[in-house]
């Protein structure tokens, strides 16, 4: 029987789950066409010149001279009869594959893609990946990893969940089932229509399984239409609202002051395991699995399915104000006191980001998010950062639908991200701004204005985070060792070419090393650094505590004895290199 079955269903608090599921046996025979490959193959002869590196495909030829690709991973994965749902270089779907991940430096070239359509097809992949003894690959759910690797690979597999996006909703338990590359967008309007919400994204074209498996705190660019005037420094500029609502990069839940990270609110997982054992996940079966996806990656599985907790929702009260640099200390004020007050108004929720944009303004701006998830205009929690003077505000009623969707995070530039957490201090956050204004001025002297965008950004992290999660069965993000209200520092920069950024990563490595030094000096710095929002030159895991690491390390041990996919999966962070 498979790990953790039972004769029967177990009746759980939120309903019927089966805890594991006897995998069918996976045919090894050529299901495939042999001549609807060949045409295709003959794309691969002709650009491998171009895609490979040099040596690379003549390697894996000389591996596997008998197989239809001649290499080996791919030929593993059509001879379990997964060929018709593979994508190969030269094929137009495969350009627009490689195309669609959200950030250009995650645009890698994989030697094939696959993209199962079941998730007995999941389990027929991983098993024939871990059939041969070389080569990786890479995870793919919604594709807005912010660096190359973290979903992506070069010399590998790509397995691509691509067609896992659909949602459903069980009214009488009040679960929502996501498929991991559904984006939270596409869920919550699928679930306005129900009547209910679920704690997600706030970035509607964020994938479900990234956010879910790396805790859940995420950019965007609006379809809207239309232009408004700012003064800025005296000066009247014209700037369409689509720039306006492409302020600020959102990973977290609206609704963390009350119903925790968006990992918290996971109430079944379908996982496919290494062996390709097809296993759910909850607080009654597999419980040290279900505890470890919850802020611990892709070191366990494949997530094909996602059980979260509804609730009943309306319309939020929210959206985007800004002021001048001018006004940075009023700011900055204000963002210490809502954070030492957030307990109080669990509903709201405040972001200050600092950006350069010189598409919308010639110089920094500072903008604020204010967010009411029980819908009241002009609540109290705001009246202080409501008094600040403003460039613009585009704060009003509307549906989480519509503020996920609004604020996107423009596509298709090359970018780095770095991140701290501080106590709530507000010499660290002034320090900060003095330190991005140096960073900007710094940049420019090396990139055009216009192929710059920077973002210094600041989210309230208060201790009631830490303790909803906890009474949720506990996550891997070991929020809870973080003492009293504390804030998390995102600095997100993006650039157009590869030779920028470069000097991008190096320059931001830079500035988070300063503010670091800076914070310690002042004993106002904190150990934790969220994964999602990490560098991967940034040890994210490690900082979520010895006792996670251990957990997570042995989960991995007892799920995945032989190391799938901590030996396979070369990209991401990974607890066996901790």
């Amino acid at each position: 029987m498979a790990r953790g079955a039972t004769q029967g269903l177990k009746t759980f608090a939120y309903g019927n789950f089966e805890c594991g599921i006897k995998q069918r046996p996976v045919t090894s025979m050529f299901e495939t066409s042999s001549a609807s490959i060949a045409a295709r193959l003959l794309a691969i002869v002709s650009l491998s010149v171009h895609i490979f590196s040099p040596g690379s495909i003549a390697s894996e030829m000389t591996k596997s001279m008998t197989g239809v690709t001649g290499i080996a991973q791919c030929d593993a994965l059509i001879a379990a009869g997964l060929g018709e749902q593979m994508l190969l270089p030269g094929d137009a779907e495969y350009e627009h594959r490689i195309n669609s991940w959200w950030s250009a430096s995650s645009r890698l070239r994989p030697w094939c893609i696959v993209q199962p359509l079941t998730t007995k097809d999941v389990s027929a992949a991983i098993k024939a990946l871990a059939s041969v003894s070389h080569g990786g690959f890479a995870v793919r759910s919604g594709g807005h990893s912010h660096w190359a690797g973290g979903s992506s690979i070069d010399n590998g597999v790509t397995v691509d969940l691509g067609h896992f996006n659909k949602s459903t909703y069980d009214s009488e338990r009040k679960v929502a089932s996501l498929g991991p590359a559904q984006r939270w967008g596409d869920v919550f309007l699928f679930l306005e229509n129900k009547g209910v919400m679920v704690a997600g994204g706030r970035d509607g074209n964020v994938g479900v399984g990234g956010l879910l498996t790396g805790g859940g705190n995420f950019f965007s660019q609006s379809s809207f239409t239309g232009s408004l005037f700012l003064l800025v420094n005296n000066r009247f500029i014209q700037v369409a609202l689509d720039l306006v609502r492409a302020l600020v990069p959102l990973h977290n839940s609206y609704y963390t002051g009350r119903r925790g990270f968006v990992c918290d609110g996971l109430i079944n997982a379908e996982v496919v395991l290494a062996s390709g054992e097809i296993v759910n996940t909850n607080s009654q079966c597999n419980k040290d699995l279900w505890k470890a996806l919850k802020g611990g990656l892709g070191n366990f599985g494949i997530v094909t399915r996602f059980d979260v907790e509804a609730f009943e929702a309306g319309q939020l009260w929210g959206g985007i104000r800004a002021s001048e640099k001018t006004h940075a200390d009023l700011v900055i004020e204000a963002l210490i006191k809502f954070t030492d007050d957030n307990h109080k108004n669990p509903e709201a929720a405040f972001i200050v980001n600092f950006t350069f944009q010189p598409s919308m303004a010639p110089d920094i701006i500072i903008a604020q998010v204010l967010v009411d998830t029980h819908g009241v205009a002009n609540p109290p929690a705001f009246e202080q950062v409501q008094k600040i003077p403003e460039l613009f505000n585009d704060i009003k009623k509307r549906p989480m639908s519509g503020i996920a969707n609004d604020y996107l995070l423009p596509s298709n530039l090359r970018n780095v991200w770095f991140t701290l957490s501080f106590k709530n201090d507000v010499r660290v956050v002034k320090k900060s701004a003095e330190l991005h204004e140096a960073f900007v001025a710094d940049m420019l002297e090396l990139v055009p204005a216009t192929d710059l965008v920077t973002q210094s950004l600041w989210q309230p992290l208060p201790k009631i985070f830490a303790d909803i999660g906890s009474n949720k069965g506990g996550n891997m993000l070991g929020i809870d060792q973080v003492e009293g209200n504390s804030l998390l520092w995102l600095c997100a920069a993006s650039v157009k070419t590869p030779e920028h950024e470069s000097i991008l990563h190096r320059k931001a490595a830079a500035m988070t090393a300063e503010l670091r030094r800076f914070a310690e000096s002042i004993d106002a710095n904190m150990p934790w650094i969220y994964v999602n929002y990490a560098d991967p030159s940034q040890d994210a895991l490690k900082s979520y505590g010895v006792k996670n690491v251990r957990f997570m390390q042995d989960v991995a041990a007892k799920y995945d004895p032989h190391g799938v996919f901590q030996k396979m999966v070369p990209g991401s962070f990974r607890v066996s290199r901790i």
